[in-house]
């Protein structure tokens, strides 16, 4: 049995334990749609690269996000019938541009990578092709439906700015906290970490336990400093959203994964509201954008109809 099969049926097993698993194998039915546990158990395998992680925390992992990966793919189902249903015709040449872009940011430009990996988590290059439509498909009706009906006002944005002056200060000192995860134990070992952290796990014995750079001896952590003269833009840019105390989702960089903890902030200067203009206008838009897309996925989900099996369903589905 190799890991993956391991890991699902180690899951499937647990599951069964706690009564919350139809005997089917069956996560969800949307309309004339099945969603299996393994459908869903191989999307979160092959998102988060959960085969790099050591056995447990990949079961851990499994349990965790399971329901989130469920919904993910209960949704894509729902993109995929609107789309079907508005006559739309998505250029082929677009999904080529897209494969390109997929196999050079991710499999060095070398399609033999790609089929080696695709053997390993034993998809066919056919299925895959696919899964790119699909995947440009939920693309562009998110652009049609959501980012593009989007529209800034600078009234919002001058909001946004009072009301998070801290994104925006630029801090004589900054108690700073880090976990730093290697390549070898991947995301699903940061996201085990992170929902570890989100539970209330103590931040500095993770960060002993499991960091990997010099600060771990002293629980990641790390006094006064200015994060711009230790991080790329891009972290600096995670912490200055952060409020005091709060911990930053897991930041992915170059096969390392971040998880940073904000402390206490000394002195600081608010930069100029045109100077982070386009900052604080990028906040604004995401946050619409989460808004409007919670909103267009509520209206698909309401004319469908979705059964989600749970704690009390048999294989067919009905109540116990």
């Amino acid at each position: 049995m190799n890991r993956y099969l391991l890991i699902l049926s180690l899951f499937v097993a647990s599951l069964l334990q706690a009564k919350l698993q139809p005997f089917d194998g069956v996560a969800a039915y949307v309309d004339e749609k099945v969603i299996t546990i393994d459908t869903v158990i191989n999307e979160l395998y092959t998102a988060n690269q959960l085969w790099k992680a050591p056995l447990q925390q990949q079961l851990i992992a499994n349990q965790t996000y399971f329901p989130v990966f469920l919904d993910l793919l209960i949704d894509r189902i729902l993109i995929l019938k609107e789309y079907e249903a508005s006559g739309m015709n998505l250029p082929q040449q677009h999904v080529d541009e897209m494969v390109q872009r997929t196999i050079a940011n991710n499999f060095d430009g070398n399609e033999a990578i790609l089929h080696a990996e695709l053997r390993r988590v034993g998809i066919t290059y056919p299925e895959w092709l696919k899964q790119m439509r699909e995947n440009a498909i939920v693309d562009a009706m998110r652009y049609l439906q959501v980012d593009k009906k989007i529209n800034v006002s600078p009234k919002r944005v001058r909001e946004y700015y009072a009301a998070h002056p801290e994104q925006f200060t630029i801090a004589d000192g900054m108690q700073i906290s880090t976990i730093l995860i290697s390549p070898d134990a991947g995301r699903a070992t940061a996201d085990v970490i992170l929902q570890a952290l989100r539970s209330g796990g103590d931040f500095a014995e993770l960060a002993k336990e499991n960091s990997c750079d010099e600060y771990a001896e002293m629980g990641g952590f790390r006094d006064f400093i200015k994060p711009e003269e230790h991080f790329n833009a891009e972290i600096v840019d995670a912490i200055n959203r952060l409020k005091t105390g709060d911990i930053s989702d897991v930041i992915e960089m170059n096969g390392y994964c971040l998880i940073v903890k904000k402390g206490e902030i000394r002195g600081g200067t608010l930069r100029p509201l045109k100077d982070v203009w386009p900052v604080a206008e990028k906040a604004v838009r995401a946050q619409l954008a989460q808004a409007r897309y919670a909103q267009w996925i509520e209206t698909l989900r309401a004319k469908a109809n979705i059964r989600i099996m749970s704690l009390g369903t048999t294989n067919n589905g009905t109540e116990e």
